[in-house]
């Protein structure tokens, strides 16, 4: 059993170190595999000679208290805010995974129990293998080397042939049927993740390469970009905004900051401190007192979009999610409200181009001479930060044109092609340019995505917005004045070539929407009351919800009584164990006489209650001690006790160690 249950660790280990790449940006792999490992010793803790509930209980104690621990992590780690709601202590991206680890933890217990649980558990790691796969909108591969996969693939369902023959030795003909079906799904399961990425850039670039299909059917922006050859524009409608003051010129609203930058991978989010999802509270950020920046207000009223989707302009000081109305054809509605920018040339010419935190994330421009060659020509002579972060941004915008079809490089560097070739893409690869040239000159730049609108976009002072106006631009970080926006991307089209931009819109199919919001915008009231406070906004961790210090102590109390009540619940006996369980009442009669009645051990007790006596020595000494005796011996045990009310509560949750050296009995 114990090769098995080895086995068994390294199959799921397999298969979870691919769904943890969902994760890959909030925690590491080295606390992952703590986790999941953790999660195999717990259920080995776990008793099996009791019933199946109260075992289950006992994980459900170990649950909470892992839960706790990681609180008190996060706590430790000078992340710590408080929130007065209880049981939403942990980062909101690891939340999913904190049940998965969890369910491994039942299913090992579980096949320890149940032999069968072993022998048909290969089509859950075969299930969660397509699960894992199918939606490739957050998951690509091209970090992966193609040969690793195939040889990963092929080790996994050999190793899943080596456990089948271990569990099923004695039948031989099963086994054969077995391998020969393995050996049939080993090509098939080697191109899955050929296919799922196919299907999934394909989604990708029919909306600009920046939104994808979510599994509810609607829409997200991806959280990490590539250069496409050939990218269309969608034309579906996702939100109204409604802005104040009106938006003049054209304005950009952020939905992910893309940090992390790999040559083959391209920008992607880092854990970096950005709070990117919408909560169902009230959020306040006590941001940073950066010079020049005006208060903008911002209405969002979601129809086709995540449902957990923020968006905000550039620097989000306050997020309120409101109720929705009944029979309302709006997904979520929230408001925002941004302190935005109005630094002149001149105040950013004589601030630093220069950010502090995260310095191993903004220096990355994946060491590209050429890149640096032509940053370095683009800003020669320039004396100051800003004059450098103008140079970069008017060279690309005046001299590239854009389209939607940049064209295939010989090589595979398409962004070598696009700047020194082809000279013609869409808006990813003007941010990817602007950002990578400005890191490689050492200004802290880093591409966000999101979509703009425009000045005059509006019916009736809301502003459809839709998927063709989704957008990447460059930020960079100006002391004093913070993560200033730059859009590098040309307004020039590339000559002999037609933009697509979506059909336009019949503004008679847009005013049943335009009137619902006008008829129940003035009653919308908050979602929740409850508001909380984040103190830096450069300082916390993505989509974090963490917990006050009382709801702690909460949850490890909460872990702890279910563990203890559990060893109690042990007094009541399973199978033939009753003479075990009669032991262990009568020590926790002698601990409550012990402490209230100063009676110093089990003989005492005995002295004073004949029938007890007589009823425990057949505990002790009768070898037919059945279950009409135990339950005639726990009613006499009853009546014995001396403690009532909150001392019985008290001392059914303290140690036995807490008050004495535990008797011999």
């Amino acid at each position: 059993m114990f090769k098995v249950q080895v086995m068994r660790y390294f199959l799921w280990l397999y298969i979870l170190s691919a769904v943890y790449l969902w994760w890959q940006g909030v925690v590491t792999y080295p606390f992952f595999i703590t986790a999941f490992s953790l999660s195999f010793f717990i259920a080995f803790l776990a008793p099996t000679k009791v019933s199946l509930l109260r075992s289950l209980l006992y994980l459900a104690g170990f649950g909470l208290l892992i839960l706790a621990s990681n609180l008190i992590v996060l706590a430790i780690d000078g992340l710590f805010f408080e929130l007065p709601l209880l049981f939403i202590g942990f980062n909101l991206n690891f939340a999913p995974l904190l049940p998965i680890i969890l369910s491994i933890t039942l299913l090992t217990y579980l096949s320890r129990r149940f032999k069968a649980v072993l022998k048909y558990e290969f089509i859950l790691r075969f299930a969660i293998i397509l699960a894992n796969f199918w939606p490739m909108a957050n998951y690509n591969l091209t970090f992966f080397n193609p040969l690793t996969i195939l040889i990963t693939t092929a080790i996994y369902l050999l190793a899943e042939a080596v456990y089948f023959i271990w569990l099923n030795k004695d039948y031989s003909k099963n086994i054969k049927k077995s391998l020969l079906s393995l050996i049939i799904l080993i090509p098939l399961l080697a191109l899955l993740p050929y296919l799922f990425t196919l299907t999934s850039r394909q989604m990708s670039q029919n909306f600009g390469g920046l939104l994808q299909p979510t599994l509810d059917g609607r829409f997200d922006f991806t959280d990490e970009l590539s250069l496409e050859t050939s990218v269309n524009l969608g034309s579906e409608l996702l939100l109204f905004l409604r802005t104040q003051p009106p938006i003049s010129g054209r304005m950009l609203f952020k939905r992910f900051t893309l940090a992390g930058y790999n040559p083959e991978r391209g920008f992607y989010r880092a854990a970096i401190g950005e709070l990117e999802e919408l909560l169902p509270y009230q959020i306040i950020i006590d941001v940073p007192n950066y010079n020049s920046r005006i208060p903008f207000e911002q209405e969002f009223y979601v129809i086709n979009l995540s449902d957990t989707a923020l968006l905000a302009a550039n620097m989000p000081q306050q997020i309120t999610p409101f109720q929705n109305w009944a029979g309302s054809n709006f997904r979520r509605i929230y408001a925002v409200n941004s302190l935005i920018s109005t630094a002149t040339a001149g105040q950013l010419g004589a601030s630093r181009a220069y950010y502090p935190n995260h310095r191993d994330i903004y220096a990355n421009w994946g060491d590209d001479e050429d890149i640096l060659n032509l940053a370095l020509a683009i800003t020669a002579g320039l004396t100051n930060d800003y004059q450098r972060a103008v140079a970069l941004h008017d060279y690309l915008k005046y001299n590239y044109y854009y389209s939607l079809n940049p064209g295939q490089s010989p090589d595979g560097n398409q962004l070598n092609y696009f700047l020194f070739e082809g000279f013609k893409g869409y808006c990813t690869y003007f941010a990817f340019a602007m950002a990578l040239m400005a890191r490689s000159i050492g200004l802290p730049a880093r591409v966000a995505s999101g979509f703009f609108a425009e000045e005059g976009g509006d019916i009736l002072g809301f502003y459809p917005i839709s998927s063709a106006v989704a957008h990447a631009w460059v930020e960079i970080y100006f002391e004093g004045y913070g993560w200033i926006s730059f859009d590098p991307t040309s307004d020039q089209l590339a000559p002999d070539e037609v933009a697509t931009f979506g059909d336009s819109y019949d503004i008679t199919e847009l005013f049943p929407l335009l009137n619902e919001i006008i008829g129940n915008r003035l009653q919308l009231t908050p979602l929740n009351e409850q508001v909380i406070t984040i103190n830096s906004a450069d300082s916390y961790l993505p989509q974090l919800a963490r917990a006050s210090p009382a709801s702690i102590i909460i949850i490890i109390l909460a872990g702890y009584i279910l563990i203890i009540t559990l060893k109690r619940l042990s007094f009541l006996p399973r199978n033939q164990n009753f003479k075990v369980a009669g032991r262990q009442l009568m020590q926790l009669l002698a601990l409550e006489k012990m402490i209230l009645q100063r009676q110093n051990n089990i003989y005492d007790i005995l002295n004073n209650n004949k029938p007890l006596a007589d009823s425990y020595r057949k505990v002790l000494f009768s070898p037919s001690f059945n279950r009409q005796d135990y339950l005639a011996f726990k009613e006499l045990w009853r009546q014995a006790r001396a403690v009532k009310g909150l001392w019985r509560l008290w001392l059914w949750l303290t140690p036995q160690w807490f008050w004495y050296k535990k008797n011999d009995c």
